[in-house]
Parts: structure tokens; C-alpha cells; sequence
């Protein structure tokens, strides 16, 4: 985690964001496999609004995208592979700041890998 010099603001605001947010609900649905999921505006849309009544905002750099090699499923056919690394950092209206850079691989048989 990287950091501005002093988070002596920003850490009271998040704390006080954080007793009031409550869970995303799930908007999107995937009728294929038949299950629904939270979307990325479902999370912006419930913290979009608690973040600015304290001073925060959210911002998202662009993320790095690696493509893997496919790989074989059990039954034989191919899932599509990739690595993303993307940062977020919370940014308090006194100028200090929290970011945080996050890892992650996803697969999925059609083009969905990079979302999951």
C-alpha cells in the first residue's frame, strides 16, 4: 500500500464511510448459466455518494492486461486465460491519499476472463 505522508484526515472520514455503506445489490444477470452478479456500477452506485458526504473519492487507474495461454477444460474445450493488475486510490479532499494496487486472473470459455 502507498500513502501520502500523513493519513490523519482521510483515515477518520473512511472510518465514518464505512459504518454507513452497506452491501452492492446484484443487477447483472448471466441468463446462460442462469446466476446473477454484482456489476462494477452497482459498487459505484452504493459508494459513489457515502465517499463524497466524506470527503473521499474513488479513482481507478488504468489496468494491465496480460493474455495467458488457453487452457483445457476436463471435458476437453478451451477457456480463455488473462492476468490484470489495477490500482485504486482514495483520495481525501485534504489532499491525502491511500493506493492500493490489486492482482488478479480470471478464465471464463467465451470473452468474459478479464472480468472475472
Amino acid at each position: 500500500m502507498l500513502k501520502s505522508d500523513s493519513i490523519a484526515k482521510l483515515a477518520p472520514a473512511l472510518v465514518k464511510a464505512q459504518s454507513v455503506i452497506k452491501a452492492a445489490h446484484k443487477s447483472g444477470e448471466n441468463k446462460f448459466d442462469r446466476y446473477k452478479y454484482t456489476k462494477l456500477e452497482d459498487f459505484l452506485d452504493q459508494a459513489k455518494h457515502v465517499l463524497a458526504d466524506n470527503g473521499l473519492a474513488l479513482v481507478i487507474g488504468n489496468p494491465i492486461v496480460a493474455a495467458l495461454p488457453d487452457r483445457t477444460t476436463k471435458n476437453g474445450g478451451a477457456e480463455h486465460a488473462c492476468q490484470v493488475q489495477v490500482s485504486a486510490t482514495l483520495i481525501h479532499e485534504s489532499g491525502e491519499w491511500i493506493e492500493v494496487v490489486g492482482h488478479g486472473e480470471g478464465q471464463d470459455r467465451a470473452d468474459k476472463s478479464i472480468y472475472k
